[in-house]
């Protein structure tokens, strides 16, 4: 059984959260620009994460915010928030009605469930290692995109203008829309302010 694309996409939207929290209003259309899934799948994703008791969202335009502290937050409460019950968690899913007359159908169920018992523990507890601060810190050493741009479905391609060679040329981005950085690491500019800088 494969593990949920919400997954990656709940940690996705909480490092959003995390990284522009203060900044900007996190709304889902906001983290929708940054991940590349549909606004109203956001929206149940942060239901789920809220149900959790990770974030918490203001109705309308309010945004999101963390509930807890970043270094309290682990893959493991994602994962149990966007999983939340025990038969969601389980990554290997069993077929149902082994035949107990065959000598392989009666005994599978004894030759597999240790292992693959194991192999559940062992996620979990490397999930529960990796917290939302740990991400974060990775994040900001995290180099600038080169080559291929992300294809985030609400992302706006603004141009910068550099200088190369003693030649002023144009350099192309992708951001979330309402976002783009400045050459200082600690600010960007806002597009919906006219370009107003802000610390992040």
């Amino acid at each position: 059984m494969k593990v949920s694309v919400r997954f990656t996409a709940a940690v996705h939207t909480l490092l959003c959260i995390h990284f522009f929290e203060g900044a900007e209003r996190v709304t889902s259309e906001f983290i929708s620009g940054s991940t590349g899934v549909n606004a109203v799948i956001i929206r149940k994703v942060l239901l789920q994460l809220q149900k959790a008791g990770l974030v918490e969202t203001a109705p309308g335009v309010g945004g999101s915010h963390l509930a807890r502290p970043a270094d309290k937050i682990t893959l493991l409460d994602v994962y149990k928030a966007i999983n939340d019950n025990d038969e969601e968690r389980i990554v290997f899913s069993f077929h149902p009605e082994p035949n107990p007359l065959c000598p392989v159908g009666r005994n599978i169920h004894r030759l597999l469930d240790p292992a693959l018992n194991s192999a559940q523990t062992a996620l979990e507890m490397e999930l529960e290692k990796t917290t939302l601060k740990g991400l974060a810190a990775q994040l900001k050493t995290a180099p600038e995109p080169s080559g291929r741009k992300h294809e985030a479905s609400r992302a706006q391609t603004i141009p910068d203008k550099v200088s190369i060679g003693g030649k002023s040329q144009v350099q192309r981005h992708d951001y979330p829309r309402g976002c783009r950085r400045t050459e200082n690491p600690a600010t960007f500019l806002d597009e919906r302010a006219g370009g107003r800088p802000r610390k992040r």
